[in-house]
């Protein structure tokens, strides 16, 4: 029996049973019971991003490190370390180099291969190749650039060679296709030859910077003029059978006909002609009056009368 001065032993506590609300095992334990409270501000959708590789094909991929020529300094500067790719496009049939710095997916290369590119092995390494390219989009700005690539051994730096040959073997097979294509065989070559253009009129366009036959609407329309007048003047001859009473003629009808004999348009004076010109006309009294062809407008609203401004200097 124990003394009333000593501590009583404690009794060892038995496990959770698995019905306990305690249990990490029953079904409540990770619901939280306080109090629920709903964002201020929604949360956007899940956007899906997009790299730009889609539909395009891997050929290569293998890790590397990159460098860039410097022609400023005429140093190798390093740009980066990552999975260099060689991705061709199906529809286009082009090929592509594409490069992203690892951790952070920065481009450090980015450029279409051509048919004129040349993959060099670099000076005392079996394992770096080296080439150049003349629009390189790494950057915001387009650039030429001289690359080279270090791989970890020479077979990985073999197939890096043997599949970017491929690529710009392919390249020069599609340009040599396109130029022979391009050729036509069996035809002759059309010749075009300018409307009549006199000398004139030639050195009228060069001295205002205008292609040689640019006036050559003049002569058509001198011709188009001619042609209609030679029209009138075969109607006037024919005798009218018609017995209706004779059509009085007026002045300013004659005028019409002797300029439509002349080859004018009543309305407008020709090409070359001022649009607005003026005429004076001598009246009786030896005064000049100016008459202009173009219409004439009443102000709406009648200006007031010149007033005289006096500054206050006099």
């Amino acid at each position: 029996m124990a003394s009333p001065g000593t501590p009583s032993p404690r009794k060892p506590k038995s496990p959770l049973s698995p019905s306990s609300p305690l249990s990490p095992e029953s079904p409540g334990y990770a619901e939280d019971d306080g109090p629920h409270f709903e964002p201020l501000i929604p949360l956007p959708e899940k956007v899906e991003s997009r790299t730009g590789e889609e539909g395009q094909e891997v050929l290569f991929c293998d890790r590397c490190k990159l460098y860039r020529y410097d022609s400023d300094t005429s140093q190798w500067k390093d740009r980066g370390v990552g999975d260099i790719k060689i991705l061709h496009h199906p529809s286009s049939e082009r090929y592509r180099v594409l490069m992203r710095r690892e951790h952070v997916f920065k481009l450090c290369a980015n450029h279409m291969v051509s048919a004129d590119m040349v993959l060099k092995p670099f000076p005392n390494s079996d394992r770096a190749w080296l080439w150049t390219t003349l629009a390189d989009f790494s950057e915001e700005v387009s650039s030429a650039e001289t690359l080279a690539a270090r791989f970890r051994t020479n077979e990985i730096a073999g197939q890096f060679k043997d599949t970017f040959d491929k690529a710009v073997q392919s390249r020069a097979c599609k340009a040599d296709i396109v130029e022979s294509g391009a050729k036509p065989e069996g035809k002759h070559p059309a010749v075009v030859f300018d409307k009549g253009v006199t000398d004139d009129q030639k050195e009228r366009a060069k001295r205002l910077e205008l292609p040689s036959h640019f006036f050559g609407y003049e002569s058509s329309s001198s011709e188009a003029s001619s042609d209609h007048s030679e029209t009138c003047a075969s109607k006037q001859d024919q005798p009218t059978s018609n017995d209706g009473p004779e059509e009085i003629s007026t002045p300013s009808k004659r005028q019409s006909i002797d300029e439509k004999k002349q080859g004018k348009s009543p309305g407008f004076t020709g090409v070359g002609s001022q649009l607005f010109a003026t005429r004076n006309t001598d009246d009786d009294d030896g005064t000049t009056e100016v008459d202009h062809d173009g219409p004439r407008f009443e102000p709406v609203i009648p200006l007031p009368d010149k007033i005289d401004v006096k500054t206050g200097r006099r």
